[in-house]
């Protein structure tokens, strides 16, 4: 009896420690497969923190763009920068003027 007590100790501890060693390999994926999606996280994060960054500047920027062409449309509706440039290409005149074209000397060879 007592040899089989003995046995049935021996067969118990085996099996419980197979049991321990199943789990823990599968606690060990599991902790290896969330370690890597965490270190993948981590990098989309960086990734989309410079894009971020990137964006911004773009916009600050296009921001400014913005209010130089702005400033431009505000001038060009301006009715004495109209008119000047319209007499600069020769379209405007006033009554009694007379527009005269100087030509350069490349223009004078295409003509």
């Amino acid at each position: 009896m007592v040899a089989k007590a003995t046995r049935y100790r021996k067969e118990a501890n085996l099996s419980s420690l197979a049991l321990a060693a199943l789990f823990i390999a599968i606690v060990g994926v599991i902790g290896t497969a969330l370690v890597a999606q965490n270190a993948r996280m981590i990098q989309k994060r960086a990734e989309l923190t410079r894009t971020l960054e990137s964006l911004e500047a773009r916009v600050s920027v296009l921001g400014e763009r913005e209010e130089d062409l702005q400033a431009a449309v505000d001038q060009n509706e301006d009715e004495f920068f109209q008119e000047k440039v319209l007499r600069e290409r020769g379209l405007y005149q006033r009554p009694g003027e007379q527009v005269v074209t100087i030509l350069s000397a490349d223009e004078e060879e295409f003509e």
